[in-house]
C-alpha cells in the first residue's frame, strides 16, 4: 500500500539544495569576503586613531566635567561657611589641626579625565583594540548580511520574508542601544561612582585604560542586546507561542525583573541600574503594543482522524 509523505519537500529548496562540498566553498567565500571587509574597514579607521581614541573617552570627559563642577560647588560651601565663621581658609592642607584629624576637600583631588596605561604598550594597543570594535560595529551589518545569506539556502520564502521585515529594525534597535548607553549610561554611571569620595583623600581619579575601554564596551553592548526585547517579544507573538495578553498579565513581574537585570549588567549604583532598568520597561510597552497590533490568530489545528471518525 503506498503511503505519503506527510512532510514533503517544497520544491523550491529542493532545486537550491547544495551538497556539503558546496557548502563547505560557500562558506569559505563568505568568510573571506567578511574578512576583507573587516581588514579594509580597519585599515581606514586606523588612520584615525588618536581622533577614535579621544571620541571613546568623550563619556569619561563628560562625566569629569560633571564631576569637577560638583567638587567646585563642594568647596566653595565648605570655604565659604568657615569664611562666615571668621576662620582662615588654606586649601593647601590636607586635614585640619587637632584630634581627631579632620579631611578638608581639596581641589586637585579631583578627576583629571585622563587614562592611566599600565604598560609600556598600554596606549599602542589600546588604540588598535579600540579600532578592531569600531571596525566590527561598522562592518556588522555586512557580516551579518554574509551570515544571512548562508543560512537562507535553507528557509522557506515565508521565513525569508519576517526576517527581511525584522532585521533592519533589529540593527536600529542595537545601535540605539549603543548610543544611549554611550551618551547617558556610562557618563552618569562613572558620575555616581565616583561622587562618593569626591575631593577626599585615599585615591586616583585617573582610571585605567582597558579598565575603562571594558567598562564602555559591556555597558555599551548590553544595551545593544537589551534594546532588541520588542523585536523579541513581537516575533514570539506572530508564531504563535506567546499571546500579547500574556505579556499583560506578567507586566509587574517585568517591572521586578528589569530591576534585577539592571542589577547584574550593571555596577553596583541604584541610579545606574535604574538608568538600566528604565529603558527595559519602555521597551516592554513598546513590545506589548506592537504585538497586540500584529497579533494573528493562529489557524486552528485540523482535527485528529479517530475524532472525525466518530
Amino acid at each position: 500500500m503506498a503511503t505519503t509523505d506527510p512532510h514533503p519537500e517544497d520544491p523550491a529548496v529542493e532545486s537550491t539544495r547544495m551538497g556539503l562540498g558546496e557548502h563547505l566553498a560557500e562558506l569559505r567565500t563568505r568568510l573571506i569576503r567578511a574578512v576583507l571587509c573587516m581588514a579594509v574597514v580597519f585599515g581606514v579607521l586606523y588612520g584615525y586613531r588618536h581622533m577614535l581614541l579621544g571620541a571613546v573617552q568623550e563619556p569619561m570627559l563628560r562625566s569629569t566635567a560633571m564631576l569637577r563642577t560638583e567638587l567646585s560647588d563642594r568647596l566653595q560651601g565648605e570655604y565659604q561657611a568657615r569664611i562666615d565663621q571668621g576662620e582662615t581658609v588654606d586649601a593647601s592642607v590636607d586635614f585640619e589641626p587637632g584630634w581627631p584629624k579632620t579631611w578638608v576637600l581639596r581641589q586637585d583631588r579631583g578627576p583629571t579625565g585622563e587614562l592611566l596605561y599600565m604598560h609600556a604598550d598600554g596606549g599602542f594597543f589600546l588604540r588598535m583594540r579600540v579600532c578592531f570594535w569600531l571596525a566590527l560595529a561598522i562592518s556588522g551589518p555586512y557580516l551579518l548580511w554574509e551570515l544571512w545569506g548562508f543560512i537562507a539556502a535553507g528557509l522557506y520564502k515565508k521565513e525569508k520574508k519576517v526576517a527581511y521585515a525584522y532585521f533592519p529594525v533589529s540593527l536600529v534597535l542595537f545601535f540605539s542601544g549603543i548610543l544611549f548607553g554611550y551618551y547617558v549610561l556610562v557618563p552618569y554611571a562613572l558620575y555616581f561612582l565616583n561622587l562618593d569620595g569626591l575631593g577626599h583623600p585615599g585615591g586616583d581619579y585617573r582610571m585605567g585604560a582597558e579598565q575603562y575601554l571594558n567598562f564602555l564596551k559591556g555597558l555599551c553592548l548590553a544595551l545593544g542586546f537589551v534594546f532588541q526585547l520588542p523585536i523579541l517579544m513581537v516575533a514570539v507573538s506572530r508564531l504563535g507561542l506567546v499571546q500579547p495578553k500574556t505579556y499583560s498579565h506578567y507586566r509587574k513581574h517585568m517591572l521586578v525583573g528589569s530591576l534585577v537585570i539592571g542589577a547584574i549588567l550593571t555596577p553596583p549604583d541604584p541610579v545606574t541600574q535604574l538608568l538600566m532598568a528604565g529603558p527595559i520597561i519602555l521597551l516592554y510597552e513598546v513590545g506589548l503594543r506592537v504585538a497586540y497590533w500584529t497579533w494573528q490568530e493562529p489557524f486552528p489545528e485540523s482535527e485528529p482522524e479517530h475524532a472525525a471518525q466518530s
